[in-house]
């Protein structure tokens, strides 16, 4: 979203906290917690000078991060670089285990299902105390019209028939079950996170796949194989809530061709409501590296 993590701070300020028309928003939080910028600017005041500025922090590598299939191996050896590089910054790095890691997208997708396609597909909001989009709510009914689905991207189309699949066979009731479950494995990280200033791992797998052209034959089930596995460790922390920076560290081949170079990014994971933790680790390497001149196995 932003060029620099300081950017990044100035844009999540300006849009976080309360707007009192999202009923999910929490009214508790300091204020004071919220001025990102100016957290950021005090600590790199204080490690202006300093050739360890993220002495003091622990930071914990996730094993279940980087152990999956889909793991590229130029996104292996970025994550690793940059990993190296905070431990030469002076964090204390250790490797930890989170098991219910590679666990947490199955829950995560059945209420994605029922919320997704109630909510967001249908315009079915109803019980909510927030603003509600009135030239939407109802306008699709129970159902979708053919046309209406034919206009959809393959995500959209994959979610709706993932709605109808899960309500038909399972009910809400697996929405239920579901947000119970991550609710324990939420306990998991934050259990983890007690001795840990943090956690990362690769924001996604693999390098980004090429885009289908406008026009290029393709069925959905086609175009959902080309980014399977992306949202692997993402989606736990969108499950979580958990604040979680993907911070840039790289250049990889991309896959169809190798001359191409993509980015990898590096994921940094906090304690709830501690997005200042991931602003500063990120800033502490980006102060460092130029990651933009910086390439895994990519041609010279």
């Amino acid at each position: 979203m932003t060029s620099t993590v300081w950017d990044n701070a100035c844009l999540l300020e300006a849009i976080a906290g309360s707007d009192g028309t999202d009923d999910r928003q929490p009214n508790l939080i300091s204020p004071e917690t919220l001025k990102y910028s100016k957290h950021l600017q005090t600590f790199l005041q204080q490690t202006a000078d300093a050739e360890k500025p993220l002495l003091g922090f622990r930071i914990g590598v996730l094993k279940e991060g980087l152990a999956m299939p889909q793991l590229d191996v130029n996104i292996d050896k970025a994550i690793r670089s940059a990993v190296s590089d905070l431990a030469a910054l002076g964090a204390a790095v250790v490797e930890v285990s989170v098991p219910e890691h590679a666990k947490i997208c199955t829950p995560w997708t059945c209420m994605q299902a029922v919320a997704g396609g109630r909510d967001g597909l249908l315009g079915d909001q109803t019980g909510r105390k927030g603003l509600q989009m009135t030239d939407r709510a109802g306008k699709y009914q129970s159902y979708i019209s053919q046309a209406r689905f034919d206009s959809l991207g393959p995500g959209a189309q994959n979610l709706y028939l993932k709605y109808l699949y899960v309500v038909d066979r399972h009910g809400t009731l697996i929405n239920a079950k579901a947000s119970n479950v991550i609710r324990r494995q939420s306990r998991a990280y934050d259990a983890v996170l007690v001795s840990l200033d943090a956690l990362v791992m690769p924001t996604i797998p693999f390098p980004a796949s090429k885009i289908f052209q406008e026009g290029e034959e393709a069925s959905p089930l086609e175009r959902l194989k080309r980014v399977a596995g992306t949202i692997l460790n993402t989606a736990p922390f969108n499950a979580t809530g958990h604040p979680a920076l993907s911070l840039p560290v790289g250049f990889v081949p991309a896959p169809e061709d190798k001359t191409a170079r993509l980015p990898a990014a590096l994921q940094i994971v906090a304690k709830a409501f501690d997005e200042v933790t991931c602003l500063k680790i990120a800033v502490a390497w980006e102060r460092k590296s130029e990651w933009r001149k910086l390439g895994f196995g990519c041609a010279v």
